[in-house]
């Protein structure tokens, strides 16, 4: 059912589907061996949390279903956050394997801010599908989004509080930085959801 689910939002078959798991869950594994596994896992909520949702939303634009569903009597901003929270879910299941290696090598503390992570990851690359005008300047989008939120998460500073990257890099995670966390990700909804409604 997941995987059904998942398929229908993110236009992937089950074998691209768990090619991604299976690749994804080798590298947190092999970077567990030599202690980074949360750097790893990090570096991967990032990349396949933005890339995915825009490259996708690129192609729905493309193949004409976002003016189909402009034209739909529903909510806009609930199909957009819909959209973003089914991309969310589909990032966590490709990557929950290796949520569970980086929770044993790292600590516990990498889980929520990995749930947390795919959600702002999700509404990030949701935002750059609908801001970019061509696949290469979604594919543009998705780099600019990403670096900042990469070098964020492997290199500490007064943002490390607030990114849940750096929380899943770093195996810690206090109730303040989860509480900013938190804040972070619902603010990037908001600021989708608002879009959405002026789409």
């Amino acid at each position: 059912m997941m995987l059904s689910l998942g398929s229908a939002a993110s236009g992937q078959t089950p074998p691209r589907f768990l090619a991604k798991t299976v690749l994804a869950t080798g590298i947190v594994a092999a970077a567990a061996f030599m202690q980074r596994g949360g750097f790893a896992l990090a570096i991967l909520l990032v990349v396949a949390g933005i890339t995915g949702p825009a490259v996708r939303v690129m192609n729905l634009r493309t193949n004409g279903m976002v003016d189909r569903l402009r034209s739909c009597p529903a909510s806009k901003p609930g199909l957009v956050l819909g959209y973003a929270g089914l991309w969310s879910v589909v990032t966590l299941a490709a990557l929950a394997p290796a949520i569970a290696i980086a929770g044993l090598s790292s600590g516990p503390a990498v889980i929520a801010p990995a749930v947390t992570g795919s959600v702002l990851a999700a509404g990030v690359g949701t935002l750059c599908g609908l801001a970019a005008r061509t696949l290469g300047d979604v594919h543009l989008l998705a780099i600019a989004a990403s670096v900042p939120l990469v070098a964020g998460a492997v290199l500490p500073g007064p943002w490390s509080l607030f990114l849940p990257y750096a929380s899943v890099a770093a195996g810690t995670l206090t109730p303040l930085a989860l509480a900013s966390q938190i804040g972070l990700a619902a603010c990037c909804l908001a600021l989708l959801g608002g879009l959405a409604s002026r789409w």
